[in-house]
């Protein structure tokens, strides 16, 4: 069956990880929790429907990303869920004295003092 209009979170992965940004970004109330229906709306405004995002949420439950409150109002991350958006620490170059002199970007020059 071909639809209407292009449903962008149609496919199961990628409502799940859209459904997991959105929670992501929101700020997560004193017990950790985060409210359902602040995360339903962005999902439906992202252009997910009803289905795509009960899909989504089960989904997610069943990979053990997310659990919901037994109240049906809230959902918190679960460990698994928090380490997909836990940044590793890149390691910087080490800049030595040389390295700096061969950079043409980038110049030092003293400023001249008025009297000069």
């Amino acid at each position: 069956m071909k639809y209407k209009e292009e449903r962008p979170l149609a496919n199961l992965d990628a409502a799940v990880k859209k459904l997991l940004e959105i929670a992501n970004g929101m700020e997560a109330d004193h017990a950790g929790r985060l409210q359902i229906g602040a995360i339903n709306a962005q999902f439906l405004s992202a252009g997910g429907n009803v289905q795509d995002y009960m899909a989504a949420v089960r989904a997610a439950i069943d990979r053990d990303y997310i659990t919901i409150h037994q109240s049906g109002a809230y959902l918190s991350f679960t460990q698994a869920g928090a380490d997909l958006f836990v940044l590793s620490p890149v390691p910087l170059p080490c800049r030595t004295g040389a390295d700096r002199a061969k950079r043409s970007d980038v110049s030092f020059r003293p400023a001249r003092s008025a009297a000069t």
